[in-house]
């Protein structure tokens, strides 16, 4: 098992792989809470300025998206070795966990997805 910030946070399980980080379910030990912490794939040394100050920008923008379809970033945790996003998690899967599950979703179950989907969109710009 794996830790972060000093093992303030306890990795337990991969929840999604991209392109540009690694999603785990983790327990802050301080707060005894569970969350989501989104790792980047590359440490703060391989990162260049700009994208540093990209990503700063990008967590500051959403702390002020307030939306129940939009997880509240938490927090971004810079160290020597390690660049982290905490944020909330989500319960219940991701929707695309759902319309795997479920393959053919009846039209109304659909619409409401894409329907909450655009709303979260909304919030965010």
């Amino acid at each position: 098992m794996k830790s972060l910030d000093q093992g303030r946070y306890e990795i337990k399980e991969c929840l999604g792989v991209g392109g540009a980080a690694q999603v785990y379910r983790a327990y802050d030990n301080e707060s005894q809470e569970w969350f989501a912490v989104k790792i980047l794939n590359q440490g703060p040394k391989v990162f260049s300025d700009r994208q540093l100050h990209r990503l700063r920008a990008e967590v500051r923008a959403m702390r002020r998206v307030e939306h129940p379809r939009v997880l509240r970033v938490v927090r971004l945790v810079e160290d020597q070795t390690t660049t982290f996003v905490v944020m909330d998690l989500a319960s219940g899967g991701s929707l695309a966990e759902q319309v795997q599950l479920h393959r053919n979703l009846p039209p109304s179950i659909a619409t409401r997805h894409m329907r909450e989907v655009s709303e979260a969109l909304v919030a965010a710009h």
